[in-house]
């Protein structure tokens, strides 16, 4: 792991102001493919013929349901990926910020 200096910390924090509008993209792109996915096992429930139980087997299996499932992965892992690197840049700027604060008071050489 490289040690955080000033061009790291900058870095970060430039990615967390550029990322905001992607963040919240990513965001949305996994919650409109969730809401996809319940739609899409919802109309094939309400068109299978058969008992519930049947219908709702039906609704869980069908190719429509999983290229749904796989959408909503997709967009799921793609908003944790984004969620996760501006964590990691937090992180990375309040470390520095501390770094900062203690040389300031002489803790840190």
């Amino acid at each position: 792991m490289k040690p955080i200096d000033k061009e790291r910390a900058e870095g970060a924090l430039n990615f967390l102001i550029e990322s905001d509008e992607q963040f919240a993209i990513a965001k949305v792109e996994a919650k409109r493919a969730e809401l996809y996915l319940k739609k899409t096992k919802a109309a094939i429930f309400l068109t299978d013929k058969g008992s519930v139980e049947a219908r709702k087997a039906g609704a869980e299996v069908a190719k429509e349901t999983e290229d749904a499932e796989k959408a909503w992965l997709e967009a799921e892992q793609d908003y944790e990926t984004i969620r996760n690197r501006r964590d990691t840049a937090t992180l990375v700027w309040e470390h520095w910020r501390s770094l900062l604060s203690a040389r300031k008071q002489g803790t840190i050489v």
